[in-house]
């Protein structure tokens, strides 16, 4: 098949897969069948709606549904799991004698018939997903003529889902290369979205639920709702979210039939602790199939009565092609040479000579008194410097970074009058945060012509549509845009093109600053108007007289800019990217902030091919890695040398913060010698160390408690008993030993979900119903005065599949990293070291937690070296007395450590 240049066409592979989507502005979405469904498709090839292969079954035939259905016909002992996150009982395994045992991890087996069942001949649809904004927008404001094709980057690479999907393997992003190739940055990033929606396209086909059941359940304010068991939402697989939809089908198990007709549903809520998704759709009543009583203890509704279903997931590309789009426009951009996008992507020391400083900036009068001398500087930078490349802030757990960006929006607010801020964060919550202490930052000026207090009208917190409102904060709710549907249905919105204008301050998640580029709202598409206009109304005449278009959008800040992939950054920086202009303009740049912090978790890419080509590394961290910020005297790892070496001759584009507020010094040493280069200085308020009885150290309030108890699982999901039974013990301890610690200042932080669950209801049941529990994802940002981490795993067997499904604690670094570093006064490990100290990370840890006594548990078969030998730990115990050996491991370590800064 050939494809016009435009993408308008959609490959087969993704047909059956890829919901049906309206656009006229986002060829990536515009779906074929569009067309024979005229828009307006209530049922796509219907021609018999009510038909089905047998009678359906009758009250007096009622099934009771059993969500572990047993197999039918002979296991396939040869068979391997079909998804490594899907371990289920009833597969055989041959042990050492020959002999086949039952394995308890292997994959579910699905019956031949259920597999074979032909393709439905009639699918009830719901309305295509409607583009956001819609197309027509902007047109109260330019005429179409002026706001089509903004930059045609459909001609310049093929949107994804005209291709076919990609396989094979990825190599990283190579910078060299794509500073002499000028296509090859489009299509680098592209292949790897490609590979990343394969494996999303994968997993959506491998959660396929081929035999379940659905139920009428009442959602207020919704009808026509139903629910269905999906355990696999505990651990997303499959991820779903409000909005997605699925395809379902009524099966007849005695005839081992399915009806003819199939049924397009919406998700509109999740239940994830329970393993509940809420469904919606007008044809379900059609559904036809066996009757089935709820037998999952749920809370049985009207009749009691569901139908016996299997469920086939539909994926949402839109969040993968939005990315892609922006990945086009850079490209584009690049390959008509446009300056500003070498100086954002491929900064160069010349780059920060040739900038020019305003000197004339009056002194800043601080809105938040305790900030730092690094968040002033930061600051300083950001608002009296025209920085022409990305400004970096690194700011690891602890330091308040967040806090610096919010002091860095209120300073360009107050200096620059006319300014417009796009701030944008990888998640809702995290926007959430940034927008809710924006508003409380904020305080009104004595003088009412100054007065800058964010306020609704100032600030807009942008929500998509699909988002719920129990979401969003109270706080914040009067700070966003809430339109009715024609149904009375209120839900989040965009206020006018004229409106969304005069809005000083716009916060959104990274993927949700695609509904600014969708509206036409970005300097490219403004200015290319304005351009075109000042063209018509006022030709250049022949002494070409200088014309000037100005950007909309003055600075983007983006926080957590770690967590997000390149492509999805790329995203706001497509919203303020300007519009490269015809010789006789003068414009300026905008300004561009990324902070956080590229040693905690990174982006999520399901396809292992597009982490080995590097698409889990953010732009944040590929900047720091290039020359004029990672070798400038400034740098985290200069920083220490600063007496030794020149200082560098350009001023620095970044700023590191050092100043930890959250953990005390001997908590703080570990990741400080792990992973910020031994720069960070404790500055946490002076707390007494806990004299807790269980330490097995009592000057250093650490402990690993190690655990040998095999992990079990269920509901693909993994949980570990004996580590349960440990935290519990530990948690009773701390709260019974009159310590001052509350339940709610303690945390347990484990990779999976099943354990989540589990240890919550034990310690519901032991009267701990305050003590917070989740996974790492959970807890990024946060702090407690007392975290225990739960590793759970503790099989060598499973570890490659963890790796390959970029889950649990080994050989994962950043959510390493991120587990040990929300603890303020106390930190507990329970898990199996004899597995973890095959990891380089957990052994670094080890070697620590040995030298000073912090290990308690079974053998643990690991030499004791001077690895990760921090400043912090030696200062611990400059005053102590050590055996001859210890005290010349502890000169090693500290002589390497040296030895190393100097390489």
């Amino acid at each position: 098949m050939v494809y016009p240049h435009d993408g308008s066409y959609i490959h087969p592979s993704w047909h059956d897969i890829v919901p049906l989507i309206y656009s006229s502005t986002h060829p990536n979405h515009l779906h074929p069948y569009l067309e024979s469904i005229n828009l307006h498709p209530q049922i796509h090839s219907l021609s018999n709606p009510t038909s089905s292969p047998v009678p359906p079954s009758t009250p007096g035939s009622i099934d009771t549904f059993n969500s572990d259905f047993p197999p039918l016909g002979q296991y396939n002992s040869s068979a391997q799991p079909s998804s490594p996150l899907i371990y289920q009982t009833g597969r055989a395994r041959t042990n050492g004698q020959g002999k086949q045992n039952l394995d308890r991890f292997a994959s579910k087996y699905t019956p031949q018939w259920l597999k074979q069942l032909p393709t439905p001949s009639y699918t009830f649809h719901l309305d295509p997903v409607a583009a956001f904004p819609p197309p027509h927008y902007a047109a109260e404001v330019f005429t179409p003529k002026l706001l089509s094709n903004p930059l045609p980057i459909a001609q310049q690479c093929p949107s994804l889902l005209a291709l076919p999907p990609a396989q094979g393997s990825a190599v990283p992003f190579q910078s060299s290369t794509a500073l002499s190739n000028l296509d090859y940055y489009a299509k680098h990033f592209s292949n790897l979205l490609s590979l990343h929606l394969s494996a999303l396209l994968e997993n959506t086909r491998q959660a396929f639920l081929p035999l379940t059941s659905i139920q009428p359940y009442p959602v207020a304010g919704l009808s026509n709702t139903y629910r269905i068991y999906v355990p696999g939402i505990r651990e997303d697989s499959p991820r779903l979210y409000i909005g997605d939809r699925m395809i379902i089908r009524g099966l007849y198990q005695q005839y081992q039939q399915a009806s003819i007709n199939a049924i397009e549903a919406e998700v509109v809520g999740l239940e994830k602790t329970k393993s509940w998704v809420y469904v919606q759709s007008p044809h379900l009543g059609r559904l036809d199939g066996d009757r089935v009583a709820s037998a999952n203890g749920a809370g049985v509704v009207g009749n009691g009565f569901g139908v016996r279903c299997q469920i086939k997931f539909l994926l949402n590309v839109k969040p993968v092609c939005d990315m892609q789009d922006a990945v086009r426009t850079f490209g584009l951009l690049q390959s008509v040479k446009f300056e500003i996008v070498h100086r954002w992507l491929f900064p160069e020391v010349q780059h920060v000579k040739a900038e020019s400083r305003n000197t004339s900036q009056r002194p800043i009068e601080w809105v938040d008194e305790g900030l730092n001398e690094e968040q002033k500087g930061a600051v300083s930078a950001i608002v009296s410097g025209s920085h022409r490349i990305p400004y970096l802030i690194s700011g690891p757990p602890g330091v308040s970074k967040t806090k610096t960006i919010v002091e860095i929006a209120q300073q360009i607010i107050i200096s620059y009058p006319e300014s417009s801020i796009l701030i944008c964060a990888p998640s809702n919550s995290a926007a959430d945060t940034l927008a809710r202490r924006l508003c409380k930052a904020s305080h009104p000026s004595a003088d009412p012509a100054s007065d800058t207090t964010i306020r609704p009208g100032i600030m807009l917190r942008l929500n998509n549509p699909s988002r719920t409102f129990a979401e969003v904060p109270g706080e914040i709710l009067p700070f966003c845009y809430v339109a009715t549907s024609p149904d009375g249905i209120e839900t989040f919105s965009i206020p006018s093109f004229t409106d969304l204008m005069k809005y000083r301050v716009i916060i959104s998640s990274c993927q949700d600053a695609g509904i600014l580029v969708t509206a036409n709202a970005t300097n490219t598409a403004m200015m290319k108007a304005e351009s075109e206009l000042i063209e018509t109304f006022h030709p250049i005449s022949k002494i070409s007289r200088t014309k000037e278009v100005l950007p909309h959008w003055t600075h983007l800040l983006i926080d957590e800019a770690a967590q997000a992939s390149e492509p999805e950054t790329l995203i706001p920086l497509s919203v303020v990217v300007p519009y490269p202009l015809p010789k006789g303009y003068n414009t300026v740049d905008p300004t561009v902030v990324l902070c956080g912090d590229s040693q905690q978790l990174g982006p999520i890419v399901s396809s292992s091919e597009a982490r080995d080509g590097e698409l889990d590394v953010s732009l944040l961290e590929r900047l720091f890695d290039r020359e004029i910020y990672a070798t400038h005297s400034n740098s985290r790892r200069s920083q220490q040398l600063r007496n030794r070496h020149l200082q560098s001759d350009w001023e620095a584009p970044f700023t590191n913060l050092v100043q930890n507020y959250r953990s005390i010094a001997p908590i703080l040493m570990i990741p400080a010698a792990m992973f910020y280069e031994d720069t960070l200085i404790p500055s946490a308020r002076d707390v007494k160390l806990l004299e807790w009885k269980d330490l097995p150290n009592a000057k250093l309030p650490i402990l690993f408690q190690g655990c040998e108890g095999e992990e079990n699982w269920i509901d693909e999901s993994w949980y570990n008993p004996s580590e349960i039974n440990a935290v519990i013990r530990i948690i009773s301890s701390l709260l019974e030993s009159d310590l001052g610690v509350e339940q709610k200042e303690i945390a347990v932080i484990t990779p999976w979900r099943e354990q989540v669950w589990k240890m919550r209801a034990r310690l519901r049941s032991s009267g701990y119903h305050e003590v917070d529990v989740g996974n790492v994802e959970t807890y990024q940002g946060a702090e407690f005065r007392v975290t225990i981490v739960s590793c759970v795993r503790s099989r060598e067997r499973f570890l490659d599949d963890d790796r390959k499904n970029n889950m649990g604690l080994f050989n994962e670094r950043k959510r390493f990293n991120v587990a040990i570093t929300r603890a303020k006064e106390i930190l507990v490990v329970v898990g199996n070291a004899n597995l973890l100290k095959r990891d380089p990370y957990w052994n670094g840890f080890l070697q620590i937690m040995l030298r000073n006594n912090l290990y308690i548990g079974p053998e643990l078969d690991l030499e004791v070296t001077g690895a990760y030998m921090s400043r912090l730990e030696s200062t611990i115990h400059d005053n102590e007395t050590h055996d001859p050996e210890e005290a010349t491991m502890r000169l090693a370590g500290a002589l390497a450590r040296e030895t190393l800064r100097d390489d």
